[in-house]
């Protein structure tokens, strides 16, 4: 399959994710990641904006029927 440049803007969380439970909406379903994580998101945060993301690595991006693809 080929890629395909997204913007972050265009990209929404899975609110039925198993590892966050069922989430009312982005907003919450962001929140329960940060509050899981803790300090391991903000080294790999860290980690991205200095070293940049290893061009190797490919994301899995499902479309949404409830979106504009």
């Amino acid at each position: 399959m080929a890629g395909r440049n997204l913007r972050i803007d265009q990209l929404e969380l899975d609110l039925v994710n198993p590892r966050i439970s069922k989430a009312a909406d982005q907003h919450e379903a962001m929140q329960r990641i940060i509050d899981d994580q803790k300090t391991k998101l903000g080294n790999l945060a860290e980690s991205i904006a200095e070293d940049g993301l290893n061009p190797m690595d490919r994301f899995g991006v499902v479309p949404w029927a409830e979106t504009n693809g």
